[in-house]
């Protein structure tokens, strides 16, 4: 599944070079047995920096033998503003987990303007977790745009008692700097023509 969120208004900004402070989010791709999540968009008042993920048929356990364990994978881009860089990445997870309940998260972020990996992050959460879970990844550097691929997997063993998980909600939140002078002209030079090579 593939979805392209950025507004046709918000494109033509970035070409043109509006000074902004919205995080232009795209090329969502979403793999799994976890259902079709609902994807959306999110602002610290009044700048989009945020992209969730609520998913809706994530449940295993007890109520729902045989199946204990499910998976997704999620990937998506995130370009910073005109002027800005991405510079780390807050996470907040939203989970249901009881008895002998399992949720698992690994993140990857890839630099896309200057490739490498520049962040990674992983947690294992159990029924003694406190909800929602928040986790900080700052990058290693700043950069124009990057790509984050995150892999998700809840189980519920069969064990006395009660026995669940779901997964709820996951938002992603980016945070900017402004891009030190002169090279500010260069990279949003570089993120124009990055959107040239993809229309």
């Amino acid at each position: 599944m593939r979805k392209l969120l950025p507004t046709a208004g918000v494109l033509c900004a970035l070409w043109a070079g509006t000074a902004r402070a919205d995080i232009i989010f795209s090329d969502v791709v979403i793999h799994g047995d976890m259902g079709t999540p609902s994807v959306f968009t999110m602002q610290s008042y009044p700048y989009v920096d945020s992209i969730s993920f609520k998913f809706s048929d994530s449940l295993v356990g007890d109520d729902y033998a045989p199946r204990r364990e499910a998976h997704a994978t999620i990937s998506f881009t995130a370009i910073a503003d005109t002027n800005m860089l991405l510079s780390g990445r807050t996470l907040r997870v939203g989970s249901e987990l009881l008895g002998s309940g399992v949720l698992s998260i690994s993140d990857q972020v890839e630099d896309v303007f200057t490739p490498g990996e520049i962040g990674s992050y992983s947690v294992d959460l159990d029924a003694t977790a406190t909800m929602p879970h928040i986790g900080d990844t700052p990058f290693s550097r700043p950069t124009v745009e990057i790509r984050l691929t995150e892999t998700i997997t809840i189980r519920a063993p069969d064990e006395a008692g009660l026995d669940l998980a779901a997964l709820g909600v996951i938002t992603h939140r980016f945070q900017q700097i402004p891009v030190p002078e002169p090279t500010s002209l260069a990279l949003f030079a570089a993120t124009v023509a990055a959107f040239a090579r993809r229309r």
